[in-house]
């Protein structure tokens, strides 16, 4: 690999490592109780979407997996839905017009619905379910419509950050 390539692998490998704990550390002191941002799950669609079908599979397992161990609850859960909403993404790669910030803000909407069904599934199917099925949807549903508001900004700083391959999203006018 070229210098370069290393350089921005260790970047994004460093932004997922951030973007885990400011979503595990900083964004619950300012969202209401049980709402959390997911900030990996935008990593992976913007990555998917730039990079293309192997690289959403990647991130999504490598971001998924490093939920799942910092969470301390079955390693595997967060994994499973990151590599599926990373797939559909990156298999809408050739696909989408990506230069504009409503089709990775979109994109993130439906695979965080695809993410929360997956999640809901393996934790009714596990006995995992604390309390209350419709609480557990509204803290989704509430945590979703976070993950989507930010999702604009994250696209932007990854696009001037230099982890992108080509810095296209949100320079249009």
């Amino acid at each position: 690999m070229k210098y370069g390539k290393v350089l921005r692998l260790v970047s994004r490998v460093l932004t997922l490592f951030f973007a885990v704990a400011l979503e595990s550390a900083v964004i619950p002191r300012f969202a209401p109780p049980g709402v959390h941002a997911d900030l990996v799950l935008i990593l992976v669609i913007l990555y998917s979407l730039d990079r293309g079908l192997l690289a959403g599979l990647g991130w999504g397992l490598a971001g998924g997996l490093l939920e799942d161990m910092l969470a301390g609850g079955v390693i595997g859960i967060s994994a499973l839905s990151k590599v599926t909403c990373g797939y559909l993404a990156g298999a809408m790669h050739e696909i989408l017009f990506r230069d504009n910030l409503v089709v990775p803000t979109l994109l993130v909407a439906m695979t965080g619905i695809i993410k929360v069904a997956i999640t809901l599934g393996l934790c009714i199917s596990l006995g995992m379910l604390d309390g209350s099925l419709l609480h557990f949807i509204r803290v989704e549903i509430y945590s979703l419509l976070l993950t989507v508001f930010l999702t604009p900004a994250v696209a932007i700083w990854v696009a001037f950050s230099g982890n992108w391959e080509a810095s296209h999203v949100g320079t249009e006018a």
